[in-house]
């Protein structure tokens, strides 16, 4: 139904919607698609928004986007953190999901910072997504239990 909507939403040469699994990266990097619309020659972003603490052991997965990338690239995750301030909240969200297909996978300041391995992390570092570059408008009372968290791949030397 998913696919169904999305195929039915996009529009324009720009954009194109691809029936994958996110652990399958060299599918998915080397789909017709993926291909038409990134210039892997090119510094990208890679965007694991709200994703990766779905996923059991996901490290290996990134690695190889990462490894695709140019030099020059970003990696941006956002991550829950077992390391939430209100233990109240991070077991009631566990819980919530622990009854769903997709139980949540919450790490340690130390486990996400893993996907950064041999990556320039950029400030203010891995801090809740609410504090990362706030605005004036920036939403508060969201706790601290999702983290976000950019680094640039650097030049080879």
């Amino acid at each position: 139904m998913v696919l169904a909507h999305s195929r039915a939403m996009k529009t324009g040469s720009g954009t194109a919607v691809i029936q994958a699994d996110l652990s399958d990266a060299a599918g998915i990097l080397d789909h017709p698609e993926t291909r038409r619309l990134i210039d892997f020659s090119q510094p990208l972003a890679i965007l694991f928004i709200a994703v990766l603490h779905f996923l059991v052991d996901p490290y290996e997965t990134v690695a190889r986007y990462v490894s695709a990338a140019p030099p020059g690239s970003y990696l941006v995750i956002s991550h829950v953190t077992v390391e939430e301030q209100d233990p109240e909240t991070a077991a009631a969200g566990t819980t919530v999901y622990a009854r769903t297909a997709s139980p949540i996978h919450g790490r340690t300041t130390e486990e996400i910072l893993r996907f950064f391995t041999g990556l320039d992390i950029l400030e203010p570092g891995l801090v809740p997504v609410q504090h990362w570059r706030p605005g004036p408008d920036a939403p508060t009372g969201l706790g601290d239990s999702v983290r976000g968290v950019v680094g640039r791949k650097p030049a080879v030397s």
